[in-house]
Formats: C-alpha cells, structure tokens, sequence
C-alpha cells in the first residue's frame, strides 16, 4: 500500500514538470510573436513617417507658382470678360441654396489626416500653399475626387448633389446675392475673418436651352465690385452629364522596406525620423490647428468693419512712402529656400499655411531680423528699412492711402491677383500707444485682412 501511495505520488510529480515544462515551451514563441508583432508594427510606422517625409516637398528643388488660369487646367480661357462692376449692373440674379453656414468656422491649417492620407498629396506642401491662396473652391464629381477634395481642405463632409448643381465651397466670406452676365458669375457679398459657407447652384440655371455645356469665371466680389478670388468651371447640364460622367478613382499605393531590422535598430529610426519630420509637421495624431491659432487674436470689442468708414471719415490721414513694389510679382506656392533653412522653422507646413491665408505682414523693426523676415516669404531683393520708419508688406494689393485714429490703422487700395509693394510709415505717426490694429480695406470699407502693428519702447 506504501508501494503504491510512492508510486502515485512521483507520477504527480512527474506530471507537474512535464506540465510545467509545457507551459514553459509555451510561453517562449509567445514571446517571439509579440516580438516580431511589436517589429512589425514599428516597421509599418516608420515606413509611413518616411512616406510622409518624402511627400511634403517636390522632387525638384525649384520655385514654384500657381497655374495662372485656377481651375481651368492649362487653358487660357476663350471668352470675354467683363469688369465686375457691368457684371452687376447687366447681369440676371441667379438662384442659391445655402446648403451649409458656419459663421464660427475657423479654416485648419494642419490636421493630421494630412500625414497619414500623404499617399493621396494631402500634405504636398504646394498644394496646401495654393489652397491657402483661395477662398472659393467648387467640389468635384465623383465620390473618389470628393473624398479627396474635403479630405485635402480638412472639412466637414457635407451632402450634396454633384450631378444635378454645382457646389461652392467659400471661406471667410458671407454671400449675399448672386449675379450672371455672359460667361461671369460673380458672388457679392462680405469678407469675413472666419466662416465657412456651402453654396449650391443648379446648373441648368446657368446654361441656354441649346447649351449643354459652358465655361464660367466664378468670382467672389465686395458690392461695389471688388474681387477677392476667383476660379474657372463649368456647367453641365443634367441630362447631358448623366450621359457622360466618368467615376474619378485613385490607387491607394504604400511605400515598403526591404531592409531587415531588429526591435532596437527601428525604435532608434522611428526617433530619428519623428525628429526630423518634426521640424516640418507636427508629429502627433489626431491634432488639428486653425486659422485661429496662427495670428494673435484680437480683442473681441474691436469691430471689424461697421466703422471702417467713420475711422476714415473722422482719422488723420498719415502719409505713405512705398519704397519697394513689382506689380507682376507672382507668390511662389513652393521655394527651395524654405527646406534649405528648414531648422529656422521655414518649412513648417502649418506656418506656412497661415503666412500665404494673409497679405498683410508688418515688418519687424529689428534690422537683424529684416532680411530672414522677408526671405522666409520668398521676396528676395535687399530692403532696408529706415530706423525711423516702420515697414509693411503687402501681397496682391495696391495701397492708396492710409488713416489713423486713436490705436487703428486702416490702409485703403485695390486688392489685384499679382504683386507685392512696401510701405513705411513715419514712427513719428504712431506716438502714444504700443501696438495698433492695422487693417486692409477697400474703398467700399471691406477689410480683407487685418494684423497687429506693435511699436518698440524707446
């Protein structure tokens, strides 16, 4: 009996390390496969962090500028054009849905979509610049071009009919009406410093009944006929599109590695690379930076623009010395020099994005900051400015005169679709306060864009 209690009591024990062994064998390539998971899933990450690297600047390192005719392809446009003001004076009201209004919308300026869709160019740094550029934007056809499209600008998805109208997306602008003359369509209404609007036209509306199809020239206009933007279409008619609409697709394509690496060797790469790439974009997910975030906000009981009139009717009227101006200059939307000085933060793609949504820059006062100041916004020429002076560039607009009362500044001129000129104002001008708001108007009181001028203590 004692025999047998042994006898059973070393099978147990036997059983234990034979099953404690199991165990043991187990839980080795467990190891082993979280391991090789971890590899992988490193290997995936550092293989999209580098895609996007390699996807926010052009192959080749030259300047680049915007196609003259938006829109419109390579195109140069067969019909005639008018001056706004005849548009609105001899054209017909066109029909408009306002389909969606955000008078709150503040436009991003990175979201972190852009990285991971880098495949789609939704962070080619020319592309964000362009878009940066505009105001008015027309939504495609197709559900793949779409996807792109609201993708690309970080907008809310919208429904909408993409067969039947043709749709506007228009920022930091509020719509009023509506006017056709010809091959024109211009839309009149209010600069606004933030917004989103979605407009919808049916575009049957805008052809003859023996036209099915027509070029336009789309064009956001203050009331008395001042453009802001603009972008070439077309109109399709209904029945007509039906017969002829073609599904735009893109190819979901990823970069791979063929390199073989350990756990180790990829943690330091996926350091190394986030490093680097954080000199361009932010590195973290789901972040997103708005038109908000890129200039000092001001003051909520500044008004924006009911007494621009009175500031000009009851301000002094200060002189303006412009000492530097190209009226054919076109803003590069790609600059090498940006990636060559990448560390002074240059090429940091949400900065980017909010300098080339404003025209308006005051000029830092420091001479030894002067030269990068400008560079950074690809003006090249050497300009100095006079110690006593203090300088403000301006792109795509004309200055005509300049007022000041109490802490505002409002430079009246024509906005135009090329140039760049300096001004200067006298420091003399600017005695008895520190900082003042310094605003663009045109000469129908609309402000277009607007800073802060600040005044060194002597």
């Amino acid at each position: 009996m004692v025999l047998f209690s042994s006898t059973i009591i070393l099978c147990l024990f036997i059983c234990i390390l034979i099953i404690k062994n199991l165990k043991s064998d187990d839980y080795v390539p467990v190891t082993l496969i979280l391991n090789d998971n971890d590899t992988i899933e490193l290997q995936r990450e550092n293989d999209r962090l580098k895609g996007a690297l390699e996807r926010i600047f052009p192959e080749e390192q030259n300047v680049l500028y915007e196609k003259p005719y938006r829109g419109y392809y390579d195109k140069i446009p067969s019909f005639k054009t008018y001056t706004l003001p005849d548009v609105i004076d001899k054209g017909k009201n066109i029909d408009f849905n306002v389909i969606y209004n955000d008078t709150e919308y503040m436009r991003p300026t990175y979201d972190s979509s852009w990285k991971d869709f880098y495949f789609r160019n939704w962070l080619y740094l020319p592309d964000k610049i362009t878009n940066a550029h505009h105001k008015i934007f027309i939504y495609p056809v197709g559900g793949s071009s779409n996807f792109d499209f609201i993708g690309d600008l970080a907008f809310n998805s919208v429904s909408i009919d993409f067969h039947r109208n043709i749709n506007f997306l228009i920022y930091n602008f509020d719509v009023d009406n509506i006017r056709q003359y010809e091959n024109q369509v211009i839309f009149i209404g209010r600069p606004e410093r933030k917004g989103a609007q979605v407009i919808s036209i049916v575009q049957d509306n805008l052809l003859s009944d023996n036209s099915n199809t027509k070029d336009f020239l789309f064009q956001l206009a203050t009331p008395q006929g001042y453009e802001i933007d603009l972008i070439y279409g077309d109109a399709i008619k209904f029945d007509y599109l039906k017969k002829i609409i073609e599904e735009n697709t893109v190819k979901k394509t990823f970069l791979s590695s063929s390199q073989t690496m350990t756990l180790e060797q990829l943690q330091e790469e996926n350091a190394l690379i986030k490093k680097e790439l954080s000199n361009f974009i932010p590195v973290e997910d789901n972040l997103v930076i708005t038109k908000q975030d890129c200039r000092e906000p001001l003051n909520k009981d500044i008004t924006k623009l009911n007494d621009l009139e009175s500031v000009i009717k009851t301000g002094k009227n200060i002189e303006l010395n412009i000492i530097y101006e190209n009226p054919k200059y076109v803003r590069p939307i790609y600059d090498p020099i940006w990636k060559d000085n990448y560390e002074k933060g240059w090429a940091y793609v949400p900065t980017k994005i909010c300098e080339n949504m404003h025209i308006l820059f005051p000029i830092p006062s420091d001479i030894n900051k002067q030269s990068d100041f400008l560079h950074n916004l690809s003006i090249k020429p050497v300009i100095s400015i006079d110690k006593n002076k203090r300088g403000i560039l301006l792109f795509n607009f004309t200055p005509q005169v300049v007022y000041k009362k109490s802490n505002r500044i409002v430079i009246i001129g024509i906005p135009n679709r090329l140039g760049f000129s300096i001004m200067t104002i006298d420091i003399k001008e600017l005695k008895g306060h520190s900082s003042y708001l310094l605003q663009l108007s045109t000469p129908d009181f609309q402000e277009i864009d607007m800073d802060r001028l600040y005044i060194d203590k002597k």
